[in-house]
């Protein structure tokens, strides 16, 4: 959140520039809100971080725009879920800075296949912690078993409504949120 090594903060913490404590029988360190929205502004350091913390992020990577505009209105209402969209498979390179917890993502897309975009975020790093749903209106060439195995959590056949994507995707959200 502070763009900063975890090794920094720690230092923070214990020259008391940060004011943090100590969990009683462990090293691990622990800072309110409070104390590090005021460490922040007092820094210069962006709280743009903070405003998105415990919110589910979602990420609709597809070329079709209804689809993508479908999910936003599914989720506008929702003050924890923020929806981010890209429409090519290239653009799904935000997830190093988004992270999102969810990625809806299209099968076939115009510059790659989804699949491969799949494999390419499952081996970056923390790639294990998404969620990855497949889309495809092409399903009589999709093997659901293949995509599984493939690092998908799961497949959705187009056309969907949109209760069901907000089905998956509450059902794949990280418990913690």
């Amino acid at each position: 959140m502070c763009g900063a090594s975890q090794q920094a903060v720690i230092k923070w913490i214990d020259t008391g520039r940060l004011e943090g404590y100590c969990l009683p029988a462990s090293r691990a360190r622990r800072v309110t809100r409070n104390s590090l929205l005021k460490f922040m502004r007092e820094n210069n350091i962006p709280t743009d971080s903070l405003d998105n913390f415990g919110k589910l992020r979602l990420l609709v990577v597809d070329d079709e725009d209804i689809v993508a505009d479908m999910v936003e209105l599914e989720f506008e209402d929702e003050k924890n879920v923020i929806v981010r969209t890209a429409c090519r498979g290239f653009d799904a390179g935000i997830v190093a800075d988004y992270r999102p917890h969810v990625i809806i993502l299209d099968i076939m897309l115009p510059d790659i296949d989804g699949r491969r975009v799949c494999e390419l975020i499952r081996a970056g790093e923390g790639g294990d912690d998404v969620r990855i749903i497949g889309v495809s209106g092409y399903t009589n060439s999709i093997n659901v078993e293949e995509m599984l195995d493939r690092g998908f959590n799961d497949f959705i056949p187009k056309p969907f409504s949109p209760e069901r994507i907000r089905e998956a995707v509450m059902e794949h959200a990280p418990s913690e949120l």
